[in-house]
């Protein structure tokens, strides 16, 4: 007789976890409004899109060049005002899409270290975290760091080591 939870196989749970994550990540991309710091980094994409200085970005809001933040968020969202044009919704698209990939990580990092359940609560938990929804319609580079962050410690669980030896490697265990 099949006990209650496991007959969902792990597709089926991250399916599940990706489709929850996509509604609510995406539910209200339309809502125009982007907090300052996303203003600004739409801006400077914008400006790389416009005038083609991928490598030398200026900031148009402080009218120097665009040195303090590493250009992870602003070449991706410029090529997307290139493809779709400037707007606020365009401008979200990239840090939409990395929190999509950040719940895939994590349900792939709790599956790879325990168990598909684990992997989908790590996924939910992170996704019902009071500001992960509220930054992922921002333009801001905040998701697209922890997306590689995630996907960094993804590539540590799966290059072998035992579970004891992973937390040494990310600095949370001691032998």
């Amino acid at each position: 007789m099949d006990k209650g939870g496991e007959s969902l196989s792990p597709k089926a749970l991250l399916a599940s976890l990706l489709g929850i994550g996509f509604f609510l990540v995406f539910v209200q991309a339309n809502h125009p409004s982007l907090d300052s710091d996303g203003i600004h980094y739409a801006a400077v994409a914008e400006e790389i899109a416009r005038s083609g200085r991928w490598l030398l970005p200026f900031d148009p809001v402080v009218n120097t060049p665009h040195y303090w933040h590493f250009p992870m968020c602003l070449w991706p969202n410029a090529l997307l005002f290139q493809w779709l044009g400037t707007s606020p919704a365009v401008a979200k698209l990239y840090s939409m899409g990395m929190t999509l990939v950040a719940l895939a990580g994590l349900f792939f990092l709790g599956k790879t270290l325990s168990s598909p359940w684990t992997g989908w609560f790590a996924g939910m938990a992170f996704l019902l975290t009071n500001h992960v929804l509220r930054i992922a319609r921002q333009c801001r580079p905040d998701l697209p760091l922890i997306a590689f962050l995630v996907l960094a410690f993804l590539g540590l669980a799966c290059w072998g080591l035992k579970l004891e030896e992973f937390w040494i490697a990310v600095g949370l265990g001691r032998k």
